[in-house]
């Protein structure tokens, strides 16, 4: 029996697709509903939407029209065998195109993500090096892609492919997917070091850990796609065949990547499925905030007032836990100047008797306003 690839370009493109669709628009719902509004991230998400789309178009196109999937001899009855395999090489370019547009853009929304979000944190430097890296990355891509046969066009044009193409599949695929590998680990890693560090009950820390987590399954997906491109032969007139399985893996991957940029944002969404009691695990809330607010320091006080903290972690614990807050906390959104980043401000029950003085823009640390007795221990390692 001969193979039939086309079930797995179905089930790939039909399951996965939606999935990702739904969670962009859910995202896109969610940052509405919110103060600050959409970010360049958001943006830049709504791109390799349209990258991942436009690979599965691509694919159904070939899979409906030109034979993907299949033998060479049960393609387009109305087309020549050297017809079919123009039409193959012409729409295994664009899907190239696109998913290299889809995956990349979704580097770059998650990076952008990253630096929101680790405002105040030391990783910073790892996310710029990251970005740059994977810009880097996309621009080679791009230019093996264009500048690999010249003209271009002789990519698909039989008669002068073998004479105006100088750069094989092999050393396209391990040029770039080797290091689309290792950028996918390190970005998959970033997020998660953080998570470990906080002061957090080990329910929100596992449920946060979660949502960043889902980038695993699409490491997994890369690593797929990476092992069958090398097993690929861009010189075999089975070229539609061959490339069924490759195209339904990297669809798979292409809209999980597009999941998983869009899954942490859909926190307000997981906080109505997910118990309250499985995010608190055992301990008070009042505890996950203190612990939040103060990850080195052991703060004491008696009747204080008005102090903020920031530090490496605050955007972090307001990502996590904005919405579940003990009476008298309040959480507010940093002041007018600061483009991003968390103020978390505590206020005890006297506040409403002498209004709060305002808190200065550029101090960082622990800001103390009216006299009030704070003590400050390090409970942490010393440095």
């Amino acid at each position: 029996m001969e193979a039939d690839y086309r079930p797995n370009v179905y089930a790939s493109i039909f399951i996965t697709l939606p999935l990702a669709a739904l969670v962009l628009v859910l995202r896109l719902l969610a940052r509405r509903s919110t103060r600050a509004g959409y970010g360049i991230d958001d943006w830049l998400a709504v791109v390799a939407f349209i990258g991942a789309l436009a690979y599965s178009i691509d694919n159904l196109v070939f899979l409906f029209g030109f034979g993907l999937g299949r033998p060479l001899k049960d393609g387009p009855s109305h087309l020549t065998e050297e017809e079919r395999l123009e039409r193959s090489y012409l729409l295994i370019w664009l899907s190239s195109l696109t998913y290299t547009i889809g995956i990349g853009f979704a580097k770059f929304a998650i990076l952008t993500f990253y630096w929101r979000l680790f405002k105040y944190s030391s990783s910073r430097i790892a996310i710029q090096v990251v970005f740059v890296l994977c810009v880097a990355w996309f621009i080679v891509r791009i230019l093996l892609l264009t500048l690999s046969c010249m003209p271009t066009s002789a990519y698909w044009d039989l008669a002068r492919r073998t004479t105006h193409c100088h750069v094989t599949s092999n050393i396209y695929f391990f040029s770039t997917g080797l290091t689309h590998a290792v950028l996918d680990i390190v970005i998959l890693v970033l997020p998660l070091i953080e998570v470990i560090k906080m002061h957090l009950p080990l329910g929100q820390k596992l449920a946060v850990m979660a949502l960043f987590g889902f980038g695993a399954l699409v490491c997994v997906l890369t690593i797929l796609v990476i092992h069958n491109s090398f097993q690929f032969n861009g010189s075999s007139k089975e070229i539609a065949l061959k490339i069924g399985y490759h195209g339904s893996l990297a669809a798979a991957e292409c809209n999980l990547a597009n999941v998983s940029v869009s899954l942490p944002m859909l926190r307000p969404v997981f906080r109505k499925i997910v118990p309250s009691s499985f995010l608190a695990s055992h301990r008070s809330k009042r505890a996950v905030v203190d612990s939040a607010l103060s990850p080195e320091y052991g703060i004491k006080g008696s009747r204080g007032t008005k102090a903020s903290v920031q530090n490496g972690s605050s955007s972090v614990c307001e990502f996590v836990m904005n919405d579940d807050i003990p009476a008298g906390y309040d959480i507010e959104a940093s002041h007018a100047g600061w483009s991003y980043g968390t103020e978390i401000t505590i206020s005890s029950p006297w506040r409403h008797q002498t209004p709060p003085p305002t808190v200065n823009e550029g101090l960082d640390g622990i800001q103390i306003s009216e006299e009030t007795t704070v003590h400050v221990e390090r409970i942490g390692p010393y440095p």
